[in-house]
């Protein structure tokens, strides 16, 4: 399809010569600047990103990344495909999104383990335990879930569109695809939100930030809960935008994040979460969790026949002990973690609030 064709085709969707212009269209404000402002309740808050803590109904404690008020949520991707699906179900073999769920247990069982998740499932702010969502984590370090990655940040969000991963030399390089076109997705969490706790429903939505572990906190990230057959971009609260590659454009972006190691700082976690993505060995409680993951997150329709047709055509072998640790990656010292706790709830902001009191 030519360039031509393509734009006249989207003459009533939305597109930009780059992203730029569309960044300008959106009206996406400088941040980090110090500038003050006060809302029309009188809060007064800054544009500077940071660790915000924040509440949940189940008395959890989000250490949010980012701007303390948004609520608009990106999405990047170098190419349009179509259909804006979660990565677990982009393959729709049930046998393959099966192993994946494996894979994706194997290395949230190996978080369980690390000790730093372990000195943060003990402690405490203000009553609140931290909140801790390993699937989430699995998520942003390559593993594949029903989650789609948002972001707070529209940078980050154009780092996606305009960069590609090249698996050869295992990082990001600016785009230089057959594709002409990029795609932002725009999220708006407040109208959504609010129409999913109206109708009380189970909200999609969630935000990750800090999880112990580094790539979420630096991607300022959230994510979006889809099921099997979802498409994000259907959603009424998303807005789908196109911008035309410019390699300019692109090599800023890149140069802007270190050459993506901004977003992907390099840590131990990193290298078991490329090993996960390979293995084909899990221990039986491994299997019955994923059993049960699937049937939540893809069909009740596999019977223990189903399982073991998959376990074979895969060939995958059961052990008893799980074939992958922290050995020799991270420091065992609780005094060491303890310190690295300290050092970034310095960087963390919060407001108390009360809930409303009947008079």
């Amino acid at each position: 399809m030519s360039y031509k064709v393509l734009t006249d085709q989207m003459t009533n969707t939305r597109f930009y010569s780059n992203i730029n212009s569309l960044k300008q269209k959106l009206n996406i404000k400088p941040i980090n600047t110090g500038r003050i402002f006060t809302s029309h309740i009188g809060i007064v808050f800054d544009d500077m990103e940071a660790l915000h803590i924040i509440g949940t109904y189940d008395n959890k404690a989000v250490f949010k990344s980012g701007t303390e008020f948004t609520h608009l949520h990106f999405r990047g991707q170098n190419k349009d495909y179509g259909k804006c699906k979660a990565n677990l179900f982009r393959d729709e073999s049930k046998k393959y999104i099966f192993l994946e769920i494996c894979r994706t247990i194997a290395f949230e069982k190996l978080l369980d383990s690390h000790p730093y998740i372990k000195l943060l499932k003990t402690l405490k702010i203000l009553d609140h335990e931290i909140y801790l969502n390993n699937t989430a984590i699995a998520q942003h370090y390559e593993l594949k879930t029903p989650y789609l990655d948002l972001t707070s940040n529209f940078d980050v969000a154009s780092f996606f569109a305009t960069c590609s991963y090249n698996e050869n030399t295992k990082s990001y390089i600016p785009y230089n695809g057959d594709s002409q076109i990029g795609v932002i997705y725009v999220y708006d969490e407040l109208m959504d939100m609010s129409i999913q706790l109206q109708n009380k429903n189970i909200p999609q939505f969630e935000y990750i930030g800090w999880q112990g572990l580094p790539r979420p906190k630096e991607q300022r990230a959230s994510i979006y809960n889809l099921s099997f057959h979802s498409d994000f971009s259907k959603n009424e609260y998303v807005k789908k935008y196109y911008f035309k590659h410019s390699p300019s454009a692109a090599k800023r972006i890149y140069k802007k994040f270190d050459c993506g190691k901004i977003l992907f700082p390099d840590d131990s976690a990193s290298s078991l979460a490329n090993e996960c993505k390979k293995i084909k060995v899990f221990t039986q409680n491994e299997i019955e969790q994923a059993i049960s993951r699937y049937k939540y997150w893809v069909s009740n329709d596999i019977s223990e026949t189903i399982v073991h047709q998959f376990i074979n055509d895969l060939n995958i072998a059961i052990v008893e002990n799980s074939v992958l640790n922290w050995d020799n990656l991270v420091d065992n010292d609780e005094s060491f973690w303890l310190k690295k706790f300290d050092e970034t709830f310095k960087e963390c902001k919060y407001r108390l609030s009360s809930s409303h009191i009947d008079l």
